[in-house]
């Protein structure tokens, strides 16, 4: 789920296939988005990132998938999982998956 989250983000204002292009990539470069390692990510971690041709260097979508991990974490911990999150949208009869 993390690692759509930081597609989907990365995504914005930019043609889908690009970012597949780019998955590799991404993963590489957040950890094989590991949430726990990238809401730990340093100003020089994002420097590097800003150099690194594998990913989008925007700086605001690279800070964003930090920020994300991070409050992806606190969502894990309050709802159990990011699923059981997005479930608590749905109406209670949606629930069962």
């Amino acid at each position: 789920m993390f690692e759509f989250l930081t597609l989907e983000s990365a995504q914005a204002d930019l043609n889908w296939i690009i970012i597949l292009r780019r998955r590799e990539g991404y993963h590489k470069s957040f950890a094989g988005f590991d949430v726990k390692k990238v809401a730990k990510f340093t100003d020089d971690d994002v420097l590097q990132l800003m150099q690194d041709t594998g990913i989008i260097r925007n700086r605001r979508k690279i800070d964003a998938a930090i920020s994300n991990a991070a409050c992806f974490m606190k969502v894990k911990e309050k709802f159990g999982s990011f699923c059981n999150y997005l479930k608590s949208f749905l109406p209670k009869e949606k629930h069962d998956c």
